[in-house]
Order: C-alpha cells, then sequence, then structure tokens
C-alpha cells in the first residue's frame, strides 16, 4: 500500500463515521484468496486498527455472517468473511481457513492440512485407544490469558483455543470406534475437566510463530504434559515432528536429541513416515507386540485383503476349523497378504492337509 493510500486510509478512518447504508473500507479484508497483490505486515496492520477504530460497525458486519456465532470471540486481528476466515482457532464447516505467507498472500491451510490431520487422528486412535479429540473447543480460566497477556486485538483475554489434536486421558475412551461429536470434543477446563495429556499443532508457515510462541506458553500454564509440533514438509521442505515434555521450573523442554528419527509420545513410538518423495507423509506407530511399523490406511488396506482373500480361502476349504481360520487371518494381519495368495489358495485346496506350509502358516508355539 502506498504511503498517500495509507495517510488517505487514516483521515477517512480518524474523521469520517461508516456509512450505515455502505460496507467501510475499513471492514474489507486486506487481500482475497487468489489476489494477485500481495497484503504485507504493515498493510494488515492499518486494517486491524481501522477496524478497532469502528468497532460498532466491525460488529454489526460479523452479525450479518450465515455462519456468525454470538458466543464466539471474534478478534478484529483477523478477516471472517462469508466462506474463509484468517482465525486458525475459528472452526465452522463451509468456513475455509486462509493464512498470509510470507510474501504477504492468502493461501489455504485446509488443502492438506486437514486430511492430514484426519489421518493422524486415526492413527493416534489405533495406538492410544479411541480417546483424541480433532480439533476441540479448550476453554480454560482468563486468569491465565491475564498472566500470560494473551489477549484479541480489541484487548478482550482469550478464554477458548482450537489445537489441531488432543489426547485425553484414559477416562475419556469411547466404548467404540467412531469421532467424536461437536459436544464431545469440548474441554471445560475451567469447570473441572481434566487437562490433556498431550496436544498436537501441525505447522503451517501462516501459524507457525503462534504455535510455537502463545500456544506454547499456553499449553505449559493449563498443564499439558506432552506438546508434539508437526511439520508436514512438502516438496521443498522435509517432514519433521518435535516432541516438548512439561518441567515443573522450566517449562516445556524437548524430549530427547533430536538424534533418533521417532518420538516417543504419550508412551508409545511414533514417527513420519514418507513412502515416496512425491506422496504425502503418514503418522506411523509402533505396535510392540508385532515389532511392525503401523498406520491407518495401512491397516485398512491389509484388513480389506485379508477378509477377501479369507472369503475366496472358504470357497476352496471349506472344512477348515475355525481356530485355524483365525491363525490365518492374524498372521495376515501381521504380515501382510502374500502377493500370490490366490495362486496358494488354489494349491491348497489341491493338497488340503498341506495347506499350513502352503499357505507358510507358522506352526502353533513355533
Amino acid at each position: 500500500m502506498a504511503t498517500s493510500e495509507v495517510s488517505a486510509g487514516m483521515r477517512e478512518t480518524t474523521l469520517v463515521a461508516p456509512d450505515a447504508t455502505a460496507r467501510h473500507w475499513s471492514l474489507e479484508p486486506a487481500a482475497r484468496p487468489g489476489s494477485e497483490v500481495p497484503a504485507p505486515p504493515a498493510a494488515r496492520a492499518w486494517r486491524t486498527r481501522a477496524r478497532l477504530g469502528h468497532l460498532d460497525a466491525w460488529r454489526a458486519s460479523l452479525q450479518q455472517l450465515s455462519h456468525y456465532d454470538p458466543d464466539y470471540l471474534y478478534d478484529p486481528g483477523y478477516e471472517y468473511e462469508s466462506d474463509w476466515t484468517t482465525d486458525p482457532d475459528y472452526r465452522v464447516d463451509g468456513v475455509r481457513r486462509y493464512g498470509y505467507n510470507g510474501e504477504g498472500f492468502l493461501s489455504p491451510t485446509g488443502s492438506f492440512h486437514n486430511p492430514f490431520m484426519v489421518l493422524m487422528l486415526w492413527s493416534l486412535c489405533e495406538a492410544l485407544g479411541h480417546r483424541v479429540a480433532r480439533e476441540p473447543d479448550l476453554y480454560f480460566s482468563t486468569s491465565i490469558s491475564e498472566t500470560l497477556d494473551w489477549r484479541t486485538e480489541e484487548g478482550h483475554l482469550r478464554y477458548m483455543v482450537s489445537p489441531d489434536l488432543a489426547v485425553m486421558p484414559p477416562s475419556w475412551t469411547l466404548p467404540e470406534p467412531r469421532e467424536r461429536t461437536s459436544d464431545e470434543r469440548i474441554i471445560r477446563l475451567d469447570a473441572g475437566d481434566p487437562s490433556p495429556e498431550m496436544l498436537v499443532e501441525i505447522l503451517s508457515p501462516s501459524t507457525g510463530y503462534v504455535d510455537l510462541g502463545d500456544k506454547m506458553a499456553l499449553y505449559a500454564a493449563l498443564g499439558v504434559a506432552e506438546y508434539l509440533l508437526v511439520e508436514p514438509g512438502d516438496h521443498l521442505r522435509d517432514s519433521n515432528m518435535w516432541l516438548f515434555r512439561l518441567h515443573p521450573e522450566d517449562g516445556y523442554l524437548p524430549a530427547g536429541d533430536g538424534s533418533q528419527p521417532f518420538v516417543d509420545a504419550c508412551g508409545v513410538s511414533l514417527r513420519l513416515h514418507r513412502p515416496d518423495l512425491k506422496d504425502t507423509p503418514v503418522l506411523q506407530w509402533l505396535d510392540t507386540a508385532t515389532g511392525r511399523w503401523r498406520y491407518y490406511e495401512d491397516d485398512l488396506k491389509r484388513e480389506g485383503a485379508t477378509e477377501a482373500n479369507l472369503r475366496f480361502l472358504d470357497r476352496i476349504l471349506p472344512d477348515l476349523s475355525p481356530s485355524d481360520r483365525q491363525r490365518i487371518e492374524a498372521h495376515w494381519l501381521q504380515t501382510g497378504v502374500p502377493d500370490d495368495v490366490a495362486d496358494r489358495i488354489l494349491d491348497a485346496g489341491q493338497r488340503p492337509d498341506a495347506w499350513q506350509a502352503i499357505l507358510r502358516i507358522p506352526v502353533m508355539g513355533g
């Protein structure tokens, strides 16, 4: 923004009240998704200051949004539009989250962020049980915000944050494998709910400074024992994870010296694995019972392949005992279905007495 434009804008902000019948310039975002004109930090700061100068008009514009929530603490430091926002804690279906990159352009945080987060959720649920919540509403006492001086641009004390993932104590484990409802993702630390054992944030260029600064200080003040930061990476950046553990006197300190390719979080070894340089990374967890690194999508594929080939096996070897069938199923789930399994099953049908050797199923106790 040119100096003359800034000066003219500030004169308008100071001297001219918004027209009740027209949208005031200060209510417009600094830039829009897809814009070819960047919005540097200074331009965004001017827009924030302008909104602060016309708070009543700004609040009235928010109330016109179809997704307006009267209970949410809107911050004039962010943009709120009909179908997008730059507020990282604003979680409303149909409202896409954007962030300003280093060049000042808006880029979506949800195009890769959301599917990666969902796959992380299910892998953590497999490893730790269904006590993991995606994008929970984490409420806390404003006394903590006052101590940390964590406020909106308007000066209001913050009382809610929405981390990407929260690992709750075992008492919060769901009895069935499903995702939590909206109500089940509300955590009221200010009303006696237990503190999460671990919080996870997925880094992006627009939120990294918040996740490493304000949120880290907040989560330490809330007594969250472990804080996991995940950098998914892309074709230009490597993927990485950093685990921090809370220490009574020193706050969060890095867990380990970074020499290991994995982290031990909530008692489980976790690592990011990229099968191919062109693929997105996956979160794997170490199954100590089998010694295998597992992840959700791979387990789904194994279960599907195992079930399909068991049905084929039932047709070829209908007299197989239930216990033997269970042994075959367990072995395939652990090691994967062999590439030539169909040929082996057909061969076992010709020599049913030798099915165990043909299918290469270990002898019980062996």
